[in-house]
């Protein structure tokens, strides 16, 4: 399975559950919508929830964001940057979309 796959994959299983858990209830009917490029980058090393429960300021995002990519983490710098908007205004130290 090439990487792309793989990340489509990642993205269609984070989708799918997060479809779940807001159609049956869950916690994730509170949560913001998921990013794709979240959705490909992130969800393949790390659970949803443990990183949208963080309250992070843009700089601490980037930082993650440089760090992850150190490990080998795949995206662009468009999908670096909208990885960032997103969970600092989903998930920032002010958001009011997802309580942890």
């Amino acid at each position: 399975m090439t990487m792309r796959m793989k990340s489509l994959a990642a993205g269609l299983l984070a989708g799918g559950l997060l479809t779940v858990l807001t159609a049956g209830g869950g916690q994730a009917q509170d949560a913001a919508p998921t990013d794709p490029a979240f959705a490909t980058t992130c969800t393949q090393c790390h659970a949803q929830e443990m990183v949208t429960a963080q309250r992070r300021t843009p700089q601490e995002w980037d930082d993650i964001l440089n760090r992850m990519a150190g490990y080998g983490a795949m995206m662009t710098e468009q999908q670096r940057d909208e990885i960032t908007v997103y969970l600092t205004t989903n998930f920032g130290p002010k958001a009011e979309t997802a309580k942890p």
